[in-house]
């Protein structure tokens, strides 16, 4: 075990986390490397229905990085957020890739890096098989497939590339993936009902400092988004509020998705925020909510606070 190189992203990774994780073991075993890809904490809907779907077992949880001695990061700049980050020794990480313009990878001095901004990490992996003269299998092909339409919204976000777009138009051929499939998969990521609204919340809530302030930028991509909001946005509030740090962040929203009629409702939780988000993303509020045509992913709203608070140094 002590030869293995471990293939991991952040905790509780998305599709397109997983999709990438399992297709660069797939590329390092067929060229003889000897790496396992491996989860830090939960599998999300989303990822069990595709799972489901192709009649496969999960890959394997960690909670320590001790058996392994290099570590690659996908879809990801840092380990972080886990009790597994106490033990970790960053020297081990000798490779990421991800596709997040805003990266932290300068933590890692002797990891080789590929930072892309394109709409999904999945698309990264897609042209290394291509690179490489690598086919990758059909149940491989399927998840990075599921990975580049949740993460572009099937194409559809401003995030997605020609790259997105040529990378799934190669892996649907591959995968013979059926006409249904994406509305299928994304019904089964908006199971929100009961306690699921919290513990999906739960599971994306995070602080961070983000330019010399302190965030926290929750995402639901869902479907009826509309109705969401008109039932349960209170609860949303109480949700948000019961998870949120003693001093609290500079500034909170949540950004809801409505992954098939393509529009944002965004919840600002102070006066701050909804002035700050008013100036970057010139949108209205009304009672703590804006609502978009387009759809807008957390990723770009985290570039277009950058280049605003890049603008007032």
């Amino acid at each position: 075990m002590q030869s293995k190189i471990v293939i991991t992203s952040y905790k509780d990774l998305d599709m397109d986390g997983y999709a990438s994780t399992v297709a660069y073991q797939e590329i390092l075993r067929k060229k003889g490397i000897n790496a396992i890809a491996a989860a830090i904490g939960n599998l999300n809907e989303e990822i069990n229905f595709v799972l489901d779907y192709l009649e496969i077992e999960p890959i394997e949880k960690i909670n320590s990085f001790d058996e392994f001695n290099s570590i690659i990061l996908v879809d990801t700049d840092c380990v972080e957020s886990t009790e597994i980050e106490k033990e970790f020794d960053d020297q081990k990480v000798i490779e990421i890739i991800d596709h997040h313009i805003v990266n932290r990878s300068h933590l890692y001095p002797s990891a080789k890096i590929q930072i892309d901004p394109i709409g999904a990490c999945a698309t990264i992996l897609v042209e290394r098989y291509q690179h490489e003269k690598i086919i990758p299998s059909k149940q491989t092909a399927t998840m990075l497939y599921a990975g580049i339409v949740s993460n572009t919204i099937n194409l559809r976000n401003k995030v997605t590339t020609k790259r997105d777009i040529q990378a799934a138009s190669f892996l649907k051929k591959i995968a013979e993936i059926p006409d249904d499939f994406v509305k299928k998969m994304f019904t089964a990521k908006s199971d929100l009902n009961g306690v699921n609204l919290r513990n999906l919340i739960e599971i994306d809530y995070y602080e961070r400092s983000f330019f010399d302030k302190i965030f926290s930028m929750s995402q639901i991509e869902a479907v009826g988004i509309n109705s969401l909001v008109k039932d349960r946005v209170e609860e949303i509030r109480e949700i948000i509020k019961s998870l949120t740090s003693k001093n609290g962040p500079d500034y909170q929203f949540i950004n809801l998705i409505d992954i098939l009629d393509g529009y944002n409702i965004i919840i600002a939780f102070s006066k701050e925020t909804e002035n700050l988000l008013t100036k970057v993303l010139n949108i209205k509020f009304e009672d703590g909510l804006a609502k978009t045509d387009y759809i807008i992913m957390r990723k770009e709203i985290i570039a277009k606070l950058k280049d605003y608070f890049d603008s007032k140094k």
